[in-house]
């Protein structure tokens, strides 16, 4: 299925406020359900006219030659006649008649006829009948939404939802749902009639129930929650206690009942008090929600996110406990991984009201690496202005997590959009830029980074306000001043000098043009005149370098005991393996020899690993004497990490931003105890260096080396099994990343000392 959105529903809030408590959009800015809803219902009649079409076909094929002796003449005129003026009264004479066939017959041919003229106090009759069911299904079909309102059929329907027919039940369900479609005051007539208990009675054993059951029976249940007004709070009374048959909704693997119940749970979230969510999160759906993230149908991710979107725009207590139920590895990997532009506006838009949220949260989503994601899809390639939301938001973090922001290319991203020609998103980045500046101040003022506001000097970089002052003078007064504003505080004296080289260039310019340069002019005379002398621009200074430990993953950071470093000679990695494994690091030679004996001796495996690359591998391990080595002998990972884990019969764990593995020994059985074992750690940092890395006990090791699991030897399976608690810590607490391939050769990049 193709979704089909109003670009409307996807919109941004029109205004902005800077006051925390405001600064949460409100759910309906992600509102897609309508457009979903009306998608869902376009289906769901195509069922329904199905379904129906089966009870008559099942109905034509049961009739036997009691019921036409019956009905006489009348059910054997029916094929023949070809006018409802001479039909009509032979089927409701039928109708009216003590036989159970013939009623059956009569109603059958009334509901193939569609016919608007049948007696609906003999067809209500009929339906009160329990004793042919399949008479009662027809019935039930028969109506229309105006004779079900006016004659009272809806109490005879919801009565039917405990009949001991699932054929009837399924047919009650399907009347009901036509009907609850309708509007809201056929919905409300439905649950004033007591019909959402016995129909979430139907759905409270899921995995014995009726597929086609289900289906009709969460889709009734989702027009039940929907609409507006909202409908009574006795709903939310009578759901509340029941919300554990969501729980096993959610892991049923039919992805249309998936989706009712998604949407069925963002309603209640988003319409119940708080006590609903509170509900919600005991009857411990919330992990399952999260979990769906990594479905592979994106039609169900995009429910998924909705749900979650409404979750998350409620309170920060809310929005923690799906942070805790590991939402920001899921939507990490999703902003990574998929293309599809309606699921990254939505898991955006998740993101937004996460980091709206407290410095806590806002940090969460730093360690759990969103930023750079984000900051990648503001990019034209992408353009999904939803992630200037999450930005912006983030800013109003503390300094640091400004710092953070800024790492990865926000400042870039937030002043690419101020051209953008939706007003809403340029007061957006005005903000975003706004909080960056600010914080940048306060460092000057502290004297950090020699006193130089840094961040405006970046702004700078990217070209300065001017001419983004100058794009706006005409469309909107608010973003002009704002602009101006922010110019008048940072840059006094370049926003006058950027006026004088403004105006030699703008001779054959339009009027508008010159009504924007007219008002930059002010802006910068005033404040000349208001600072009639201000000391020259200081020059920029950079970040000073970060040392080895931030050059490895965050969540590994806390479990590193020492770092020491080896000679940067060509050989370090060889040096940092000689030593870790009890020798000096001068025995780097003895390293490279004990390895290339490994790989002479099993020929074989390493040819089938490698792929024709072992000889290349064995001639970078052979050099002459002890003299500076070039690139071609320095050590890689992770080829050499498979050849030193089997030689030395231990664990290696190679630590980087880029590529963290651990390797086991391809051959050989693991020592039957596990304190034996020999645990080493090397790192790798500035893009060509290895450094010895000591790890505390039962810290998170990375997770299995690419190709070990295929060439293995039979007896060395078990290695990891101790070892997989902490490869698990390690998959929860880093979040998934892109693979980085080379240009060349398409295999992955192999880190190299230099």
């Amino acid at each position: 299925m193709t979704f089909t959105l109003n670009p409307e529903r996807l919109q941004l809030l029109d205004t902005w406020s800077c006051q925390r408590k405001n600064k949460r959009k409100d759910s309906r800015v992600v509102d897609v359900e309508d457009d979903l809803i009306q998608i869902r219902t376009n289906k769901h009649q195509e069922v329904l006219f199905k379904k129906l079409k089966e009870v008559h076909t099942r109905s034509d094929n049961t009739s036997s030659p009691i019921i036409s002796d019956a009905v006489d003449a009348t059910a054997t005129a029916l094929p023949v006649i070809n006018t409802t003026k001479d039909i009509i009264p032979a089927m409701t004479r039928a109708l009216c008649s003590n036989d159970p066939a013939a009623r059956l017959e009569a109603i059958t041919q009334f509901s193939k006829l569609l016919s608007m003229c049948m007696n609906a106090i003999h067809t209500l009759n009929v339906l009160a009948m329990d004793d042919i069911p399949q008479l009662q299904a027809m019935a039930a079909s028969a109506f229309d939404t105006r004779t079900i309102m006016e004659d009272g059929v809806v109490p005879l329907l919801v009565q039917l939802l405990s009949s001991s027919s699932d054929d009837l039940k399924e047919m009650a369900v399907l009347a009901l749902s036509n009907l609850v479609g309708d509007s809201t005051s056929t919905r409300d007539c439905v649950l004033n009639h007591g019909a959402l208990l016995p129909l979430l009675s139907l759905l409270s054993n899921p995995s014995t129930t009726k597929l086609s059951m289900l289906k009709n029976a969460t889709w009734t249940l989702l027009k039940l929650c929907h609409g507006k007004p909202s409908p009574p709070p006795t709903l939310f009374e009578q759901i509340q206690p029941t919300l554990s048959i969501f729980r096993e909704l959610l892991w049923m693997p039919d992805e249309e009942v998936v989706q009712n119940a998604c949407l069925t749970l963002s309603f209640l979230v988003r319409e119940g008090s708080s006590k609903m969510f509170q509900a919600i999160n005991e009857a411990n759906i919330c992990p399952k929600l999260v979990g769906l993230l990594l479905f592979p149908r994106s039609r169900v991710i995009v429910y998924v996110l909705q749900t979650l979107g409404d979750i998350v725009a409620g309170d920060e207590a809310s929005t923690q406990i799906l942070i805790n139920n590991g939402v920001l590895p899921c939507l990490n990997k999703i902003l990574v991984t998929q293309s599809d532009k309606i699921i990254l506006k939505l898991a955006c838009l998740v993101i937004s009201n996460i980091t709206a949220g407290t410095e806590s949260q806002i940090q969460d989503v730093i360690d759990f690496h969103l930023v750079g994601p984000l900051v990648r899809l503001t990019e034209a390639e992408f353009h999904i202005k939803e992630a200037v939301w999450a930005i912006a938001n983030g800013t109003d973090g503390t300094r640091e997590q400004i710092r953070s922001f800024v790492s990865e290319g926000c400042i870039e991203a937030l002043y690419d959009l101020l051209t953008d020609p939706d007003p809403t998103i340029v007061t957006v980045c005005l903000k975003g830029l706004k909080n960056i500046l600010s914080a940048g101040e306060i460092n000057e003022q502290q004297g950090l980074y020699c006193g130089v506001n840094i961040y405006a000097q970046m702004v700078d970089e990217c070209g300065g306000l001017a001419n983004i002052l100058i794009l706006h003078s005409d469309d909107n007064n608010d973003i002009y001043d704002r602009i101006a504003e922010t110019f008048m505080k940072y840059w006094p004296l370049e926003l006058e000098k950027d006026y004088h080289n403004l105006h030699s260039c703008v001779a054959g310019s339009d009027q508008d043009f010159f009504f924007g340069l007219n008002l930059l002019s002010d802006v910068a005379h005033s404040i000349h005149e208001s600072t009639p002398s201000q000391p020259p621009s200081k020059p920029y200074v950079k970040v000073s370098q970060m040392d080895f430990l931030f050059q490895f993953p965050d969540h590994i950071q806390p479990y590193i005991n020492n770092i020491v470093d080896v000679e940067a000679d060509g050989n370090c990695g060889y040096r940092a393996i000689a030593a870790l494994i009890g020798g000096s690091k001068d025995d780097w030679p003895l390293v490279r020899d004990e390895l290339d004996k490994e790989l002479g001796l099993h020929l074989d495996l390493y040819e089938r690993l490698f792929r024709g690359r072992l000889q290349e591998l064995r001639s970078s391990l052979r050099v002459c004497g002890k003299e500076f080595v070039g690139m071609n002998k320095w050590m890689s990972i992770p080829d050499m990490g498979y050849v030193i884990a089997t030689t030395y019969k231990l664990i290696l764990v190679s630590l980087s931003n880029t590529l963290s593995r651990t390797f086991f020994p391809l051959r050989g059985s693991p020592p039957p105890n596990q304190s034996t074992r020999h645990v080493i750690c090397i790192g790798f940092v500035d893009g060509n260096h290895w450094v010895q890395v000591f790890l505390k006990a039962e810290c998170p090791l990375p997770i299995i080396a690419d190709k070990w699991e295929e060439f293995c030897y039979p007896e060395a399976r078990p290695w990891p099994t101790a070892y997989i608690p902490q490869m698990l810590q390690w998959m929860i607490t880093d979040p998934p990343k892109p693979k980085i391939k080379s240009h060349a050769s398409g295999s992955y990049v192999q880190l190299s000392e230099a």
